[in-house]
C-alpha cells in the first residue's frame, strides 16, 4: 500500500480494520493510538475519507528514517491513557541534491532537495496530483464511485545543522482531496461525498547541552471536511450536510541525560491545544497540559 501502518498491521496486538482508517490496537478504537514526527504530535496523520472507505496515510514513507513503535508500555512523555504510541523521525541532511519527477495513470508529481556546498543545511519542496479516474473507468473497482478519488498535495522543509551538532528541522504540508461513492440496495440508493483539507506544520530543535540533551517541538494543523449525504428511496430523498473544521496546536519541550551506562533520567513539559467546530452550531475546546518524570 505504500503506507508505513499498513505495515504495522502485522505486529502482534495490531488489528487490521479495513474500512477505517487508525491503528487499532487490542480492541481499542483509532484515537487511542498517538502519531508523533521529531516529537511533535500529528493530529490528522491520516486524509479524510466517506465511510466504508479508510483513509490513507498523508506522509510519504521516504520522509522518515525510522520509528519506534509500542503497543503496550512506552514512555511518561507519551500520556492520557494511550493503547500505543508511533514515534516517527524524519531524516537528517540529504547525501546529496536531487531532483525527481514522476507520471502514472494514476498520479503526476515533480519534487527536489538542495544541500548546500558546505553540507550544513538543505531546503526541499514537493508538488503532486493524482485522480483515479481513468483506473475507475479501466479497471472493474468493487466500490461505485461517482467521483473518482482525486486530490493535490504540496508540502516544504528545511534543515539546518548548528555549530555545537544540533539541528534545526521544519515540515509543513497543504493537501486537499474529494470523492463520492455510491451504495445501492433492493430499495435505496445512498451518496457519500466529501471535500476535504488538511495544513500540517511542525517545527523541532535537538541539541547537546555538555551531559544533556535538549528537544525542542512543535506542531500546528487545520483540518477541515465538507461530507455531503444524500438519502433516496422508493418514496422519499433528503440530503444532509456535516461540515467540520478543527484547530490543534501541539508543544513539547524535554532534557534528558544518561547515568552511568545504564540508565537516563528525562523531564519535560507539554501544551496540546484543541478547537473543534462542526455544523451542529457546538464549539469544543481543549487545553491540556502536562509535567512528566522518567
Amino acid at each position: 500500500d505504500a503506507q508505513l501502518t499498513s505495515v504495522l498491521t502485522f505486529l502482534p496486538g495490531v488489528q487490521k480494520v479495513g474500512e477505517s482508517e487508525g491503528l487499532f490496537i487490542r480492541g481499542g478504537t483509532g484515537t487511542e493510538t498517538k502519531i508523533f514526527m521529531d516529537g511533535s504530535l500529528i493530529n490528522n496523520y491520516f486524509t479524510n475519507s466517506v465511510p466504508g472507505i479508510a483513509g490513507r496515510d498523508r506522509f510519504n514513507t521516504s520522509l522518515f528514517k525510522g520509528n519506534v513503535f509500542s503497543s503496550g508500555g512506552y514512555s511518561a512523555a507519551y500520556g492520557q491513557a494511550l493503547s500505543g504510541v508511533l514515534v516517527l523521525e524524519s531524516v537528517d541532511l540529504p547525501e546529496t541534491s536531487s531532483y525527481d519527477f514522476g507520471a502514472s495513470p494514476i498520479f503526476i508529481s515533480g519534487s527536489f532537495q538542495k544541500l548546500s556546498q558546505n553540507k550544513n543545511h538543505s531546503y526541499g519542496a514537493s508538488l503532486s496530483y493524482s485522480n483515479m479516474g481513468l483506473m475507475d473507468k479501466i479497471l472493474p473497482f468493487n466500490t461505485n464511485f461517482d467521483i473518482a478519488p482525486q486530490g493535490v498535495s504540496s508540502n516544504a522543509n528545511f534543515r539546518i545543522k548548528t555549530n555545537k551538532g544540533g539541528i534545526i528541522k521544519y515540515y509543513g504540508s497543504f493537501d486537499a482531496n474529494k470523492m463520492a461513492v455510491i451504495n445501492e440496495s433492493n430499495n435505496s440508493e445512498n451518496r457519500y461525498g466529501i471535500n476535504a483539507s488538511n495544513t500540517f506544520h511542525t517545527l523541532s530543535y535537538k541539541q547537546k547541552l555538555g551531559k544533556y540533551n535538549l528537544n525542542l517541538s512543535s506542531s500546528y494543523s487545520n483540518n477541515g471536511s465538507k461530507l455531503n449525504i444524500k438519502f433516496k428511496n422508493l418514496n422519499e430523498e433528503s440530503n444532509l450536510s456535516l461540515n467540520e473544521i478543527g484547530n490543534y496546536i501541539n508543544f513539547k519541550g524535554m532534557i534528558d541525560r544518561k547515568i552511568n551506562k545504564l540508565s537516563t533520567i528525562k523531564t519535560g513539559i507539554e501544551f496540546n491545544n484543541l478547537n473543534e467546530k462542526n455544523s451542529s452550531g457546538k464549539d469544543y475546546n481543549d487545553l491540556t497540559s502536562s509535567f512528566f518524570l522518567e
